[in-house]
């Protein structure tokens, strides 16, 4: 089954091993970690010196400041550090500290860091940056030393620790990060927060399952909240491909320890994620929480069950009735639901300029099916793109709405003369591939799925629309099967896959098999694809009654859907 453009609420469901997020482990420069422990961001007003102000040092400062504010901070670095020595005002240096680090002249942080320090010795945030400045030059292994005292100065070392985590996991290899920040640890061994990140940085480190375990034990002895503890063994045992140990420990810990708010939630997520929509649901359920009311929502979203999705974005909204992101999924539940008064009520309350391009898109459907096409297209060009991406996304939505009014010729041209300024774009592609895929051009499709897959050949999207188009329309398909198998590969809870991979056990003539993925592709997504294939199943096995009781049930929740009705009429005819 090739994936309809849907929306999904954007959703950050990063689980890491432990409560303790680290961000990427990958190579970043410190300009991207600035601020520690909820700084404050660099001040732009101007910071006078405590020492006599001469018409020399005021102009200077006054032309610091100026070169900041015209977006040209090397001038304004070079200037503040010559004023920074000449005056040795601490104030003056931490703010020349974090803006050379924040513009990368690590050659002067370098330098007015060590000046920090020896002006400000009982300043935390002066020894952390000159800490996280030497990991980023290369001294990394001089680096403990003001991260000790950094810790020693803080009162409150959870935030900090994570602070200096990010600045060495996103700097040095895996392997050195480990070790530096094990050397950082030593000096506090009750620290709960760095145990947890060790357990984090072993397993980044490609530490065996054995050395991981024993971190664990030791973040036992000190860690006093069984419930990031047992989060945290959730974590180590499914990032250690113990996915089996993982499930069946966080289901007998939920169990004994009903109320666990961090593994419950975790726990959920990863149900979540893993296209386990009955037990995620039941999890959730029992988490008392606005954002669990949320994730709800996206959760029944997905599954295409929508009126529990508008139930429970209705119920988060009573809680955080100014957030922007719930009226988009209760616009979109509307239009989809062809309910164009509530629709309309939705749309007019998103407000936030960040929201500005899904409110215009929005209106634009809205406007053509309640109006006419040509005023939506005319609304979508209207609109300014900031950037590429939104130029491909507003191409997308205008060919949507053509292809929503059943105009493909429309939807084609439109596709076809921005692959002219992005020929390579694999979302233009793709939805150029589905339109060709309804007008049965059967080679258009393979040329375009093709050309996705040269550029990412373990794309699953690309693997299982090719699959499925060859699958439902021509006899490739042993290809077809290949292609489908490599897409399960890559998402193995995905419905679409699941329900492409029953469909060609179907053509193949793999009855039990077919019946068996299409089944579990409905219960991950309630979709009417998927419950025509399956009754189209059932009914060339003779199972007339089965058929038709699914098939009624899609009908009244998706009368409309083409697909089910051809399904039904050349069966039932």
């Amino acid at each position: 089954m090739t994936q309809p453009k849907t929306r999904t609420l954007e959703k950050l469901a990063l689980i890491v091993l432990t409560a303790i997020s680290l961000g990427a482990c990958t190579a970043t420069t410190l300009s991207t970690q600035i601020d520690p422990v909820g700084g404050t961001e660099v001040s732009k007003a101007p910071v006078f010196p405590d020492v006599p102000l001469s018409a020399d040092l005021l102009s200077k400062l006054m032309l610091a400041d100026l070169s900041y504010f015209r977006n040209d901070p090397h001038t304004a670095i070079e200037i503040f550090e010559e004023v920074a020595f000449e005056t040795r005002d601490p104030r003056i240096v931490a703010r020349v500290s974090k803006l050379a680090i924040e513009n990368s002249r690590l050659d002067v942080a370098a330098n007015t860091t060590d000046l920090w320090v020896e002006l400000s010795p009982e300043n935390f945030e002066a020894w952390y940056w000159r800490g996280a400045v030497k990991v980023v030059t290369g001294d990394y292994h001089e680096a403990p030393l003001d991260f000790h005292k950094a810790l020693e100065l803080r009162t409150e070392q959870s935030a900090l620790t994570q602070d200096i985590a990010r600045i060495i996991s996103s700097n040095l290899k895996p392997e050195e990060a480990f070790d530096l920040f094990g050397v950082v640890m030593s000096e506090f061994p009750s620290n709960q927060t760095g145990r947890l990140i060790q357990i984090t940085l072993a397993f980044n480190a490609g530490k065996s399952n054995e050395e991981i375990d024993d971190l664990l034990e030791a973040a036992k002895k000190v860690v006093k909240d069984p419930d990031i503890l047992a989060n945290a063994k959730f974590g180590l045992l499914r990032f250690t491909n113990r996915t089996e140990e993982a499930e069946l420990f966080a289901r007998r810990y939920l169990r004994f320890n009903p109320e666990s708010p961090n593994l419950r939630k975790t726990y959920a997520e990863y149900l979540a994620d893993n296209g386990y929509y009955r037990e995620a649901v039941s999890q959730f359920e029992r988490i008392d929480s606005a954002e669990s009311l949320l994730q709800l929502g996206d959760l029944h979203s997905r599954a295409n069950y929508l009126d529990l999705a508008y139930e429970k974005y209705l119920d988060y909204l009573n809680l955080r009735p100014r957030d922007q992101v719930v009226l988009l999924g209760l616009a979109e539940i509307s239009l989809t639901q062809m309910k164009y008064d509530d629709a309309k009520e939705w749309i007019n309350k998103i407000r936030s300029p960040r929201y500005l391009f899904q409110r215009v898109t929005l209106s634009a459907q809205y406007i053509a099916r309640t109006d006419s096409v040509e005023k939506a297209i005319s609304l979508l060009k209207q609109y300014k793109p900031n950037d590429n991406r939104e130029r491909i996304r507003l191409t997308l939505a205008m060919s949507q709405v053509y292809q929503d009014a059943h105009r493909l010729d429309d939807a084609r041209k439109t596709l076809d003369d921005a692959l002219q300024i992005f020929p390579a774009n694999s979302s233009l592609l793709l939805a150029r591939s589905y339109i060709a895929a309804e007008l049965n051009l059967i080679g258009p499709v393979e040329v375009d799925i093709r050309a996705v897959l040269d550029q990412n050949p373990n794309n699953p999207v690309a693997l299982n629309s090719l699959g499925y188009i060859l699958a439902d329309q021509t006899d490739r398909l042993s290809e077809a099967l290949d292609l489908i198998e490599k897409a399960l590969t890559l998402k193995p809870n995905d419905p679409y896959i699941l329900d492409s991979m029953g469909w060609v056990q179907f053509r193949l003539g793999n009855t039990d098999s077919a019946i068996e993925f299409l089944e579990t592709a409905l219960e991950k997504r309630d979709d009417p694809v998927i419950a025509a294939h399956l009754g189209e199943v059932y009914w060339s096995i003779g199972n007339q009654t089965k058929a038709r009781s699914i098939w009624n049930r899609a009908l009244k929740k998706s009368p409309q859907d083409k697909i089910l009705i051809e399904t039904v009429e050349r069966l039932l005819n």
